[in-house]
């Protein structure tokens, strides 16, 4: 490669970032085009599967991604719940990954709601 060669990368997503990454790792220079001008904040790839961490952990990623990360209800929980549960329990989740409100402050409110329903019952 000469020094004006480079690979272009279409797209700051996921895979365009994780791919330039790599390079980069590799000492290969890479240039990234995107259409939109920031990050936008209803990520598309909000869910990191196992394989997917396994796949990053060569890229040394996996770390951080763990620690940045909210962890998902399990499968057993998930498929308990009814479709109005699942819907609150992503939203609440959404809500916390956007600093819009806290655990502590979430499990309050649903203590409150609780305690409201049962006094009510």
């Amino acid at each position: 490669m000469t020094n004006n060669d480079c690979v272009l990368i279409a797209g700051a997503g996921p895979v365009g970032m994780t791919t330039a990454l790599a390079l980069a790792k590799a000492s290969i220079p890479v240039k990234i085009f995107d259409t939109l001008g920031n990050i936008p904040a209803d990520h598309r790839a909000s869910t990191l599967h196992p394989s997917t961490l396994m796949m990053v952990e060569e890229l040394g990623m996996t770390p951080e991604l763990l620690r940045r990360g909210i962890e998902s209800l399990g499968p057993d929980v998930y498929e308990k719940l009814s479709y109005y549960e699942r819907w609150a329990a992503s939203a609440a989740l959404n809500a916390i990954e956007q600093g819009l409100v806290t655990q502590v402050e979430l499990d309050a409110r649903i203590e409150a709601m609780r305690r409201a329903r049962d006094d009510g019952a």
